[in-house]
């Protein structure tokens, strides 16, 4: 299946994502926030207006009063002597800067208060935390409801923490006094840079659930495309990888980690032992490695769409921020990842503008353009995506959702595109297999070509020569003998099956006419019984599979015997599988031979057999065919049995 005949059409289906989808899981987050908020003014939100019932959950935007500096505490607001105010900050911006005269610094503490007036409700209401850098605490009404790491006044003191939490508390009155304390001695700026959630218990709940449910979904299906490319890389192309599956799975699985702590934040939410510090390394670890498997990826998809020393400077410019990251302080590298962000970001757009170039260029190669058509969309939704990272890292937007729908719908791309080069990859291996089975065909044909011109003319010259010496001495036997002679030709010369498989009478009757001439020619000296199933005679076997095995018997082990010997012919059915065997008790073979005989047929003594055929070629007409192996057990001076084995289905 080759999409490249409507390349347009295909990246506009591919655009459709983008509008669809933000548009359905928007609708679905608005079910709980039903219309704006009022704003604070001064320190105050009154709720008069509002109903919880009707109007679902309410956003704390607006003024809070902010006293910088100062870790308070509900017992500093019970007496009139109230501390002395820093000003009014607004929640939803950071804290650096000035405010009344007063310059504040990203690394602080700092406390902020909200009084909310005639809340409208008698139900235990709860308060939903998102982002606040980057440690926290929340107090409603003089009780602690939310703890989040440890603010203090003192770094050595303070724990780095900022993962979203629920707070839940019962309304006495219809006011309600609300405190944050905050500290930040690791990020680049601190402050509460996401509005505080407040409304009903349950609606608060669903919302979280929501919205962790579907994070979760995309971090699920990221991952899977992933797991998808790792098990097409080492179970699809096993003798020749395909290591743009291999670099893509590691991009899936590195950028389904980077979407698990951002948001609702579902690694920690899976794994809450493990410590924020060491979570937020592994974040930005995964930024790192994200875009490098990215060029990486690209590389391999077309070795000029990246310039060879800017690959370079990439991988070795990440490499310095991921050995930066492990060794320096969060503290200081947090200001690195401002350098990091926009280096990002350059990187990006920088791809997308090339990808888009190329697609305008490459008019005349449809698949080409259908390629490039593909990647300038994907890179355009990363780009989208990496700006509203960075939006979201500077405090400039409240949360990632519209980052996951971004991940979501490269989601989707990524599956399109890696059917579409599955379908692509079935499509050539089909055609390649119908080649190597024309192939293949042709070298049966070509073998079984090879086989008839292995009869030796010696052969020809004692088998004729016994025959006309019988023509003196007895008529009748040289008649039998030149039907005989006839029989062993007919079955040398003619295969009319393009397998290559015969019934096992029509091989036996070239057996039989080998044994009549060798019996006529050696006497006594040669002994061939026959144990052979009547049932089995109409069984497939590869043609010349068992005259060699008794022509290697009669003339390799039993006329170099001194006083001759036997050879046993046994076809019979054993199980389910049919058994051909060849025993004779002749000279034997020692072991290195019959490990070279049958594994790179080196020193095949049945290559200098009579009728040309070694026994290897027996061994590997056998597997091809059937997917049997040929075995040999032998003693030297007691004998050698040769044999196979065969499903009767086959």
């Amino acid at each position: 299946m080759k999409i490249s005949d409507n390349s347009k059409l295909f990246i506009i289906f591919l655009f459709i994502p983008i509008v669809v989808f933000p548009i359905l899981f928007g609708a679905l987050n608005q079910e709980f926030l039903k219309r704006s908020s009022p704003m604070a003014e001064k320190g105050i939100l009154d709720l008069s207006a509002w109903d919880f019932s009707d109007d679902g959950i309410i956003e704390l935007n607006g003024e809070w009063e902010f006293y910088w500096g100062q870790l308070l505490s509900p017992d500093d607001f019970k007496h009139s002597n109230y501390p002395a105010m820093t000003g009014y900050l607004n929640v939803l911006s950071d804290w650096i800067g000035n405010l009344d005269q007063t310059q504040l610094a990203a690394m602080g503490s700092g406390t902020y208060r909200l009084l909310v007036k005639n809340v409208p409700s008698e139900e235990v209401l709860a308060i939903k935390k998102s982002n606040i850098r980057t440690s926290s605490t929340v107090f409603v009404n003089g009780e602690k409801i939310i703890q989040d790491g440890r603010p203090a006044l003192l770094e050595n003191e303070y724990l780095f923490s900022n993962i979203p939490r629920v707070g839940f508390f019962d309304l006495h009155s219809p006011d309600i006094e609300i405190l944050v304390q905050v500290s930040n001695y690791d990020y680049m700026y601190g402050g509460i840079v996401a509005p505080l959630l407040l409304g009903e218990t349950q609606d608060i709940l669903e919302l979280s659930n929501r919205r962790s449910m579907v994070e979760l979904i995309i971090v699920g299906i990221i991952f899977t495309i992933g797991w998808i490319c790792f098990l097409s890389y080492f179970f699809l192309f096993r003798h020749k990888k395909n290591k743009m599956f291999m670099s893509m799975a590691v991009f899936c699985f590195f950028h389904a980690l980077t979407n698990s702590m951002y948001g609702e934040r579902t690694l920690l939410f899976l794994f809450p032992h493990i410590p924020f510090d060491a979570a937020y390394k592994l974040l930005q670890l995964s930024l790192i490695i994200t875009i490098m498997s990215l060029a990486v990826f690209l590389k391999q998809l077309d070795k000029n769409f990246i310039p060879k020393k800017v690959y370079h400077i990439i991988l070795g410019l990440y490499a310095l921020f991921a050995v930066a990251l492990l060794l320096l302080p969060l503290s200081i590298y947090a200001y690195l990842c401002i350098l990091v962000g926009i280096i990002e970001l350059i990187i990006y757009i920088g791809i997308f503008i090339r990808a888009v170039y190329i697609y305008n260029i490459v008019k005349e190669n449809e698949q080409e353009r259908t390629k490039f058509g593909f990647l300038a969309c994907a890179l355009g939704v990363l780009s989208l995506y990496v700006v509203n990272l960075a939006f979201f890292s500077f405090g400039l937007i409240e949360d990632m959702f519209f980052g996951f729908m971004l991940s979501l719908i490269l989601a989707l791309k990524l599956m399109v595109y890696l059917a579409v080069q599955l379908s692509d990859l079935y499509v050539k291996n089909r055609e390649i297999s119908l080649k190597l089975a024309l192939q293949e065909k042709e070298n049966i044909e070509k073998e079984y070509a090879f086989l008839r011109s292995q009869i030796k003319p010696h052969f020809l010259y004692n088998a004729l020569n016994t025959i006309i010496s019988y023509c003196y001495s007895d008529s009748h036997k040289a008649g039998e003998l030149l039907r005989s002679f006839s029989n062993y030709l007919r079955g040398s010369f003619d295969f009319e099956h393009s397998n290559g498989l015969i019934s096992i009478e029509q091989e036996m009757m070239m057996v039989y006419g080998y044994v009549d001439i060798q019996k006529a020619r050696f006497g006594d000296k040669v002994e061939v019984l026959f144990d052979i199933d009547p049932k089995l005679l109409q069984c497939q076997v590869p043609a010349l599979s068992i005259q060699p095995l008794v022509e290697n018997a009669i003339r390799h082990g039993i006329i170099k015997k001194e006083a001759g010997g036997t050879v046993q012919i046994k076809i019979s059915k054993k199980s389910s599988h049919i058994m051909i065997q060849v025993s004779d008790d002749g000279i034997g073979i020692h072991n290195q031979r019959r490990m070279q005989i049958l594994n790179h047929g080196k020193g095949d003594t049945g290559k200098e057999s009579l009728g040309g055929v070694g026994l290897y070629s027996v061994q590997k007409r056998l597997k091809h065919s059937l997917g049997s192996i040929l075995k040999i057990e032998s003693t030297e001076g007691m004998g050698t049995k040769v044999y196979f084995e065969i499903d009767e289905s086959e």
